[in-house]
Protein backbone atom coordinates (compact mmCIF):
# COMPACT_ATOMS: atom_id res chain seq x y z
CA UNK A 1 0.00 0.00 0.00
CA UNK A 2 2.45 2.11 1.12
CA UNK A 3 4.78 2.09 -1.60
CA UNK A 4 1.91 2.25 -4.25
CA UNK A 5 1.60 5.52 -2.89
CA UNK A 6 4.83 6.72 -3.07
CA UNK A 7 4.82 5.50 -7.04
CA UNK A 8 1.75 7.29 -7.78
CA UNK A 9 4.05 10.35 -6.07
CA UNK A 10 6.75 9.96 -7.72
CA UNK A 11 4.94 9.69 -11.24
CA UNK A 12 3.23 13.20 -10.51
CA UNK A 13 6.38 14.57 -9.97
CA UNK A 14 7.60 13.22 -12.90
CA UNK A 15 4.11 14.71 -14.89
CA UNK A 16 4.95 17.89 -13.16
CA UNK A 17 8.49 18.19 -14.34
CA UNK A 18 7.52 17.06 -17.50
CA UNK A 19 5.24 20.08 -18.45
CA UNK A 20 7.19 22.60 -16.81
CA UNK A 21 10.25 23.35 -18.20
CA UNK A 22 11.20 25.92 -15.54
CA UNK A 23 11.97 23.35 -13.53
CA UNK A 24 15.13 23.29 -15.13
CA UNK A 25 15.48 26.21 -17.22
CA UNK A 26 14.34 29.09 -14.81
CA UNK A 27 15.79 31.72 -13.03
CA UNK A 28 15.95 30.70 -9.13
CA UNK A 29 15.14 32.17 -5.97
CA UNK A 30 14.94 30.98 -2.40
CA UNK A 31 11.89 32.74 -0.50
CA UNK A 32 11.99 30.65 3.28
CA UNK A 33 14.50 28.99 4.50
CA UNK A 34 15.31 27.57 7.85
CA UNK A 35 16.50 24.56 9.66
CA UNK A 36 13.19 22.97 9.00
CA UNK A 37 11.54 24.51 5.98
CA UNK A 38 12.74 25.40 2.43
CA UNK A 39 10.68 27.42 -0.52
CA UNK A 40 12.39 28.58 -3.76
CA UNK A 41 10.91 30.12 -6.60
CA UNK A 42 11.69 29.17 -10.56
CA UNK A 43 10.73 31.49 -12.97
CA UNK A 44 11.54 32.39 -16.81
CA UNK A 45 8.99 33.66 -19.45
CA UNK A 46 7.13 30.18 -19.94
CA UNK A 47 6.45 30.05 -15.88
CA UNK A 48 6.63 30.95 -12.76
CA UNK A 49 6.65 27.91 -9.75
CA UNK A 50 7.14 27.52 -5.97
CA UNK A 51 8.19 24.77 -4.30
CA UNK A 52 8.11 24.30 -0.99
CA UNK A 53 9.29 21.39 1.89
CA UNK A 54 8.33 21.52 5.49
CA UNK A 55 10.05 18.67 7.40
CA UNK A 56 9.57 20.41 10.43
CA UNK A 57 6.76 19.31 13.54
CA UNK A 58 5.03 22.72 12.69
CA UNK A 59 2.79 23.98 9.84
CA UNK A 60 4.68 26.74 7.34
CA UNK A 61 2.70 29.43 6.47
CA UNK A 62 4.39 30.96 3.23
CA UNK A 63 3.28 33.83 1.06
CA UNK A 64 3.20 33.38 -2.82
CA UNK A 65 4.36 35.96 -5.19
CA UNK A 66 0.33 35.46 -6.41
CA UNK A 67 -2.84 33.10 -6.23
CA UNK A 68 -2.52 30.33 -8.60
CA UNK A 69 -2.84 26.54 -8.62
CA UNK A 70 -0.76 23.42 -6.37
CA UNK A 71 0.44 21.05 -8.61
CA UNK A 72 0.07 17.60 -6.80
CA UNK A 73 -3.27 18.45 -6.42
CA UNK A 74 -4.62 20.28 -8.94
CA UNK A 75 -6.71 22.85 -6.44
CA UNK A 76 -6.75 25.99 -6.69
CA UNK A 77 -5.19 28.45 -3.69
CA UNK A 78 -4.85 32.22 -3.12
CA UNK A 79 -1.42 33.96 -2.21
CA UNK A 80 -1.36 32.92 1.27
CA UNK A 81 -1.02 28.96 1.66
CA UNK A 82 0.11 26.22 4.33
CA UNK A 83 2.58 23.82 4.18
CA UNK A 84 2.21 21.11 6.99
CA UNK A 85 4.86 19.03 8.83
CA UNK A 86 6.35 16.56 6.26
CA UNK A 87 4.71 18.06 3.30
CA UNK A 88 6.12 19.02 -0.04
CA UNK A 89 3.61 21.33 -2.05
CA UNK A 90 4.47 23.05 -5.95
CA UNK A 91 2.56 25.83 -6.90
CA UNK A 92 2.16 26.80 -10.11
CA UNK A 93 1.52 31.07 -9.89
Amino acid sequence: EESKELLTFYRKLGRIRCENPVLAEGDFAILHESEQALAFERKNEKGHLVVAANRGASPLLLTLPDSGTELLSRKKVGKRVEILPNEVKIYKV
